[in-house]
């Protein structure tokens, strides 16, 4: 007969191998806390979590070093199909990529949300040593500027160099006609006024006296007058003397240039008034070429010359006044307009409007 087994054995039973499994368990917890212990320290002391963060962060250096260098080769692809006269620093400035510093004239702080099109983990400060992407100026040889590019961790010494930009300097803004040339003023937007020439200054070989109410005539040691882009570190966006005629500028005729460089930044040619009795203070000016953020030409600025076969007028011309090439013979080529009432204000008269040639807005 077969022998059945209490229920208080049966009882015993279960409650042995629940204890068991329950002691198994806390052994496989004890364990497997151990064994993430040692993972742990072996991960901390290995450095791995620190080399991934160092990983992160020149991965971030060597995006934003990518796109000032890709930015580079779109700006020189450029200027060698366009013939652009920018440099590569004022065109990333002109594209709000950098800005000047504020402590430092030889210091570009980087725009980096707005070089790389998005937001990066590092570069992102508003203080100009913490946080920030810098272009610093290291040094200049052989009309070429070197930059480093440093991120700015959290002070003057906490810093990384990220890589090297190389900025090529406008030969002819390099070479600019001396400032003392020319009489100027800080206007209230702390721009450059040029307001005249300083003639006592000039480099001048001859000078010849027509007498007290005719013009002197002066010939310069140059072909060529360059107008600074910039006096004092501070851009020159307008000229308030007549740019040619004589009458206004001392009734001084002055010879031996043929072309005037007109300043980069430059917005307004201010002009003047015509009388029986004024001339070409430049009469041997044959090359105008004018700057690609002019706004406004003004009466008479180029009234007079003779020898100028052409000039191109830039689509950033808003506003040409009245006889502004008055008793010109050249052909006046105007950029990115279909007619005259795509000016904002154009007051040239019929025989002047006769020699303008648009060039259309594509």
């Amino acid at each position: 007969m077969k022998k059945h087994e209490s229920l208080g054995d049966v009882h015993t039973c279960i409650f042995k191998e629940k204890g068991i499994t329950l002691i198994a368990l806390v052994i496989t917890i004890i364990i497997l806390i151990i064994l993430a212990s040692i993972s742990i320290g072996a991960i901390m002391n290995g450095g791995l979590i620190t080399n991934a963060q160092e990983a992160a962060i020149q991965a971030t250096h060597a995006t934003l070093y990518e796109k000032l260098q890709l930015k580079a080769l779109d700006y020189e692809a450029r200027k060698e199909i366009n013939g652009d006269t920018n440099t590569l620093i004022e065109e990333l400035e002109s594209k709000e990529f950098i800005k000047k510093s504020t402590i430092n004239e030889n210091e570009y702080i980087i725009n980096t949300k707005k070089l790389c099109g998005t937001k990066l983990n590092l570069g992102n400060g508003t203080d100009e040593k913490k946080d920030v992407y810098k272009l610093i100026l290291k040094n200049t040889t052989d009309n070429v500027s070197k930059y480093d590019v440093i991120y700015y961790k959290n002070s003057d010494t906490n810093t990384t160099t990220v890589g090297e930009l190389y900025n090529e300097l406008d030969e002819e803004i390099e070479n600019s006609s001396p400032v003392e040339w020319f009489n100027y003023i800080t206007n209230d937007n702390n721009e450059i006024e040029i307001i005249g020439f300083n003639f006592n200054k000039l480099d001048y070989a001859e000078v010849e006296g027509r007498g007290i109410y005719a013009s002197n005539v002066i010939t310069i040691n140059a072909e060529k007058l360059v107008i600074p882009s910039e006096i004092d570190g501070k851009p020159v966006t307008k000229l308030r003397f007549n740019t040619h005629i004589g009458l206004k500028i001392d009734a001084m005729e002055v010879r031996g240039i043929k072309e005037i460089v007109y300043p980069k930044k430059l917005k307004i040619l201010e002009g003047s008034h015509l009388s029986e009795s004024s001339q070409a203070c430049f009469p041997e000016i044959t090359t105008i070429n004018l700057p690609s953020e002019l706004e406004s030409i003004g009466s008479y600025c180029f009234a007079l010359q003779s020898e100028v076969q052409e000039i191109t007028i830039p689509s950033s011309v808003q506003t040409i006044r009245s006889r502004a090439f008055f008793w010109c013979d050249l052909e006046i080529k105007v950029e990115g307009k279909d007619s005259k009432e795509d000016f904002t204000c154009c007051e040239l008269y019929s025989d002047e409007y006769k020699k303008i040639i648009f060039l259309g807005k594509n």
